[in-house]
């Protein structure tokens, strides 16, 4: 696929089929599924019998849908702005999607049939981490009945090329369709978040996965099967996705997403007959499926009306659509019961019905023991209310804040605050850890303090503190929180602390989007006088934003940025030139695709500087170059500016031995505080990760990645999961089982053959 205007990079993920394939699905299927990372802090969303739990406690979700967040055109602080809204009204849960098909616009997620784009990809992982940071779980859905932004119909017409809703059926039925979403599927739960570095399926924020957005398989999309091969196409489906999910990801719970309608022999109307193929008891009762899914809309569905409306044509009211769902999961399924959408059109009613009828359903809710519910849908007061089914908080914010407060209170044992801790497992010395405790909550009020014990002898008091380790080891973390009346509860995690090695350092910055008249950042930097050439190993970018800067840079007073020029690379736009003179910062970008692990070099020659980038340190590609008034005597160095301004991003400097006596400090009016750590340790004998890994036969691969002293099914699975990742490619010399100077595919069927 071509390279979009936005610099986005497409990838195609056929992992798996390749390796099964290649090996013998029979052979390795038991091991596919077996977690590939230890899960970060925080309990994952479970269930007992019809309710939600957490720690073994009752747990109860109460939100709103938000599609705008991952619109394809969608920006990072819409999504900083709603989730901050959502955390201010109580609200713990959000439902979105992980779907785009078909598009070539702005960050759409599978432009092209198996192709993803990481810039979509990249947007995904930032409501991952931002969601985190705001308390609030998610429920993200895989796919979308509707053709709003590609849907079901897109996967048709890609496979069979025939378009339009007639064609639905095969979505469910055509083996090659089958395989597009199963690719689809992988490519999300295998995926590791590019800004936690931990894998979606190991990820507690993720309260549960939705097979699909309002499945269903009406006669009109399929005429030529017959009300029996309908439901089985349908049922059948959900029975083998829901395996095929569980198989990837046994941590979180799944939801069909259907709208929950019934087959019932006396059914007045579509609601309750078999038209659209559903069964809400039957699908439900699927081994595979967790959550009991349904919607409601007395707007869209002939014969569900809101209780002042009711009349002869009345099937059902909203009030008696809960109850029916609720009396089928406490009587026939036995799980919980999620209502994912609901609302009044205050277009064909009004505000004040929507009032009456939400706190209606809402107390309906509560007196069912529904265990989630998200309305349709709470946005921000700058958005237009397009369809007239969206919410604001100055007109309805208090009932679903009112309803927040019903659920909490129900939450947990009722009076004991619940501790709930995040954290990094792996951490280098002065890197910065973010530790959380955005879970933890008090069921009957509100925590009143955090007590955090870092192990190392300091401590701390803030909900969100961000911690630096300043020695090797292994550290023991705690976190206690108390209610207002002293009530306690603590959680525990440990992180594992590595020296940085000889020659190497570790920069953290925060800062503003460089442009114009800013330039924000954290610097380290050296004196020096006269032409030079300085030049570094970029290894990684733990990037917040697509546009994050790291590089080298020459500046005239590591205080001011009216004159600096810099070799830069950003992890959405390659490499450029950055230069600030005559009060003004200049980007000139190369729009090529250099990103870390890559060779910088800086020259400065006279009054002009020079600046290239090289893949292997040897075959070097200059990118720009151009003059700077500068003094004689000036300052050179490494630099990193995040560009989201409250948080950081760090990067490795290897090769930077140059750098001998620097001195470090922030530029421009930055928010959080940077900092920078030389390395004075040494190279690790062993890979990195996992930290337990072995070398049983001492030829100098660590065939044994589960630390027991032998070669088993769990060391193939554990390479086989991680193949891909910056854990093994950065550790490449100790997992060359082939020993072909790759780690790829190759060397899992070589460790497989092995056992």
């Amino acid at each position: 696929m071509t390279r979009h205007t936005d610099h986005s990079e497409p990838r195609s993920t056929t992992t798996r089929r390749r390796f099964l394939a290649a090996a013998g699905a029979s052979a390795v299927g038991g091991l596919v599924g077996l977690p590939a990372t230890a899960a970060p802090g925080g309990e994952f969303v479970g269930t007992e019998g019809t309710s939600f739990t957490l720690g073994g406690d009752p747990l109860y979700l109460n939100g709103s849908n938000n599609f705008w967040i991952t619109n394809r055109c969608a920006e990072r602080q819409r999504v900083d702005d709603v989730f901050q809204l959502y955390e201010e009204m109580g609200l713990n849960l959000v439902r979105t999607w992980t779907f785009c098909e078909g598009h070539t616009d702005c960050h759409c997620m599978q432009p092209e049939p198996g192709v993803h784009d990481e810039s979509a990809l990249k947007h995904l992982d930032y409501i991952v981490a931002r969601a985190r940071e705001h308390g609030l779980r998610l429920v993200l859905t895989f796919a979308d009945f509707w053709p709003h932004s590609g849907g079901f119909d897109q996967y048709v017409e890609w496979v069979t090329g025939n378009s339009g809703k007639g064609y639905r059926a095969a979505f469910y039925v055509n083996e090659e369709i089958r395989e597009l979403y199963r690719n689809h599927v992988e490519t999300i739960l295998t995926r590791t978040n590019s800004i936690t570095g931990v894998e979606y399926r190991e990820d507690p924020t993720i309260a549960m996965w939705e097979l699909a957005n309002e499945p269903r398989l009406e006669p009109k999309w399929a005429d030529q099967l017959s009300i029996d091969d309908r439901v089985g196409a349908f049922e059948g489906w959900m029975d083998d996705m829901s395996a095929y999910v569980k198989d990837l990801d046994p941590n979180h719970l799944i939801s069909s997403g259907v709208e929950g309608f019934f087959t019932r022999p006396d059914g007045e109307n579509f609601l309750y007959s078999d038209w659209t193929a559903q069964d809400f008891e039957s699908v439900h009762q699927i081994d595979g499926i967790d959550v009991c899914s349904f919607h409601m809309y007395p707007h869209h569905w002939p014969g569900l009306d809101l209780e002042p409306n009711a009349g002869a044509e009345t099937v059902a009211t909203g009030v008696e659509w809960i109850r029916d769902h609720v009396q089928a999961v406490e009587e026939t399924v036995g799980k919980p019961l999620y209502l994912g959408e609901f609302n009044v059109n205050a277009d064909s009613q009004s505000v004040s019905m929507r009032q009456d009828r939400l706190e209606a359903w809402y107390d309906e809710l509560d007196a069912g023991d529904a265990g989630a519910a998200t309305a349709w849908q709470l946005v921000l007061e700058s958005t237009s209310d397009h369809d007239g089914f969206q919410i604001y908080r100055n007109q309805s914010g208090p009932i679903l804040e009112a309803y927040a407060d019903r659920v909490r209170a129900k939450s947990g044992d009722g009076s004991t605050p619940i501790a709930d801790l995040s954290g990094p497992e792996d951490l280098l010395v002065g890197e910065s850890g973010a530790f959380g405790a955005s879970y933890s909550f008090d069921p009957d009020g509100s925590i009143s303090d955090y007590d955090w014990s870092f192990g190392d002898g300091t401590s701390g008091s803030e909900s969100a503190p961000v911690h630096r380790y300043s020695a090797p080891g292994t550290y023991d973390v705690d976190l206690t929180v108390s209610d207002e009346t002293g009530n306690e509860a603590t959680d525990s995690t440990s992180v594992t602390v590595e020296d940085v090695p000889e020659d190497t350092m570790i920069v953290e910055g925060a800062g503003k989007t460089v442009s114009d008249t800013t330039f924000e950042a954290h610097l380290a930097t050296v004196p020096v006088s006269g032409d030079f050439t300085r030049e570094a190993h970029l290894d990684w970018m733990d990037a917040t934003a697509g546009d994050a800067q790291a590089g080298l840079i020459v500046v005239d007073d590591p205080a001011d940025w009216s004159s600096l020029g810099a070799v830069t690379l950003t992890p959405d736009d390659g490499a450029e030139q950055t230069r600030a003179y005559s009060g003004t910062v200049w980007r000139e970008r190369a729009e090529d695709d250099s990103t870390p692990p890559m060779d910088l070099r800086l020259e400065r020659a006279g009054g002009t500087i020079h600046c290239s980038v090289s893949p292997d340190g040897e075959s070097w590609t200059e990118i720009e170059s151009g003059e700077i008034d500068m003094s004689e005597d000036a300052f050179v160095g490494v630099y990193v500016s995040s560009n989201s301004p409250e948080t950081l991003c760090t990067a490795r400097f290897d090769d930077v031995s140059w750098l001998d006596g620097f001195e470090s400090r922030d530029m421009g009016d930055v928010a959080v505080a940077g900092a920078a750590t030389m390395g004075g340790g040494s190279d690790p004998e062993g890979p990195t990760w996992p930290i337990n890994a072995t070398d049983p036969d001492g030829d100098g691969v660590y065939e044994d990645l589960s630390g027991n002293g032998v070669v088993d099914f769990p060391d193939v699975n554990r390479l086989f999961q991680n193949t891909d990742t910056a854990d093994v490619q950065d550790n490449a010399d100790f997992y060359d089982v082939d020993g072909d100077g790759d780690v790829d595919m190759q060397d899992v069927l070589a460790l497989f053959e092995m056992v």
